[in-house]
């Protein structure tokens, strides 16, 4: 168990305690939290820590939301996951982790997954079908301007392509380190 993995210690040292919602700063660190949750899962999930062992609920529950759906692919692996809160904007994030190095048969179905982002075929994929399914809910159920949609690497390339299929460049998208930049995603 890494200390990455640790709320407490790897976590933002101001938040959630001073959090501004409005303030851009605090919004990035708040979804780079969210991201961080979801490599969390998958660990959690590979690691078999459930309940009081999970090290994952931390890194969202701290701003107030609770898991809704952790978003698995046709293997299992956890890619991304759904949270909400009943109060406030945002209502909901969507968050999508990157590439998994901590096991052998995830970091091989990711490394497909990269080759695939890398030949501009990502949305041919079942996990990114899923994902966007997921992004599709959540404005469905909470309104556009109450999702964020979240990503590092890998998952900002799936955020970033959902966001701009379906939602058209949606204000609160966070982009964590993609692996293209927005001007070659062919929209």
């Amino acid at each position: 168990m890494s200390d990455k993995e640790k709320f407490h210690i790897s976590g933002p040292l101001l938040l959630p305690s001073t959090m501004d919602w409005s303030n851009f700063r605090d919004q990035k660190s708040v979804a780079a939290s969210f991201v961080r949750g979801t490599y969390v899962l998958e660990l959690d999930h590979l690691n078999n820590r459930q309940g009081e062992a999970s090290l994952a609920p931390p890194w969202f529950e701290s701003f107030g939301f609770e898991l809704s759906k952790p978003l698995a692919d046709d293997h299992g692996d956890i890619f991304g996951a759904v949270y909400h809160r009943n109060q406030h904007q945002p209502s909901c994030v969507v968050a999508f982790r990157g590439t998994n190095t901590k096991d052998i048969p995830g970091f091989v179905t990711d490394s497909m997954i990269n080759f695939r982002i890398w030949s501009y075929t990502l949305e041919e994929t079942g996990r990114f079908e899923k994902a966007l399914e997921a992004v599709l809910d959540a404005v469905n159920d909470f309104g556009v301007d109450n999702v964020w949609i979240a990503g590092h690497s890998q998952g900002a390339a799936t955020a970033l392509l959902s966001s701009h299929i379906q939602l058209k460049a949606h204000q609160y998208t966070f982009h964590l380190n993609p692996p293209f930049s927005t001007q070659e995603v062919a929209i």
